[in-house]
């Protein structure tokens, strides 16, 4: 103990902690000083765009050009956001894509319709500007028009719609 009644280890504890918090401050001020200096990496985004990358999952797309109405997007979804029409052409061996249609709303953008795809016919596109005010404007159609002397074989079964019940005139 020295003249004031504290222990010599006290005092040294008391000027160590202040020590290690000046240093804590300018260790910061020095991480905040590294950041004054720099470029802002902020984009003005409606003027700007940002460079987006080549692996990036945006909106699928389909061209139906390519497609060979193999199916197997179909069956490899998880969700179910993906339906073929397809129709078989006479005289031809393979299908050809009637129409193609993504929904949106349903897809989960893990890309296995992308990997599978033999053909190269689904891709993800880099557009990040999709938002819209209706969910029917994100059921995306890809169509193409039927060859002539075309068979439509449906894909994807649709349920069947009740049959309507004839409507009756009363008497009066």
């Amino acid at each position: 103990m020295d003249a004031f009644g504290v222990k010599i280890t006290d005092m040294f504890k008391f000027f160590s902690d202040i020590f290690t918090g000046l240093w804590t401050v300018v260790t910061g001020m020095k991480v905040t000083g590294k950041y004054l200096i720099k470029k802002p990496v902020t984009v003005q985004y409606p003027e700007q765009k940002c460079v987006i990358p080549d692996r990036y999952r945006g909106i699928l797309m389909c061209d139906t050009d390519k497609c060979i109405a193999c199916m197997q997007c179909v069956n490899i979804c998880p969700v179910s956001c993906i339906s073929i029409d397809s129709v078989k052409v006479e005289g031809q061996k393979k299908k050809q894509i009637n129409k193609f249609v993504i929904d949106v709303n349903r897809c989960i953008f893990c890309g296995l319709c992308v990997e599978v795809c033999p053909a190269s016919a689904i891709q993800f596109t880099k557009d990040y500007e999709h938002s819209v005010t209706d969910r029917k404007e994100l059921i995306l159609h890809f169509e193409k028009p039927v060859a002539a002397g075309a068979q439509a074989v449906p894909a994807v079964q649709e349920p069947p719609k009740p049959a309507e019940e004839p409507k009756t005139q009363e008497a009066k």
